[in-house]
């Protein structure tokens, strides 16, 4: 695992409205670290922030602003070069859909 790396270039900010159950909760703050090279996320929870970083290169592309259990702001990745981003209601979608994955424990 190396370095990771937060962005500190442009990024679309999306309001949030997710109350997590406390098993949620328990997964949120235990994360996810990668065990090999299939695993394309490391997920990492400190400071009432949820970082998605991709395993491969520890970039950022998305962090999560979570206040007593629920969701309420996510920050992605918009450097061009970096993240292909694209609209918001599509962005929103595919985050929503990556953080079922990480609470189920198939990512």
């Amino acid at each position: 695992m190396g370095k990771q790396k937060d962005f500190s270039g442009p990024f679309m900010k999306l309001k949030l409205d997710k109350k997590l159950l406390e098993n949620e909760m328990n997964i949120v703050r235990k994360g996810k670290i990668p065990v090999d090279m299939d695993d394309r996320w490391l997920i990492c929870y400190k400071e009432s922030v949820l970082y998605f970083y991709r395993s491969w290169t520890g970039i950022c592309i998305y962090k999560v602003k979570i206040d007593e259990g629920r969701l309420v702001e996510v920050q992605i990745n918009a450097d061009k070069e970096i993240y292909n981003i694209t609209d918001e209601k599509t962005e929103l979608n595919f985050f929503y859909e990556l953080l079922e994955l990480f609470l189920e424990s198939k990512i």
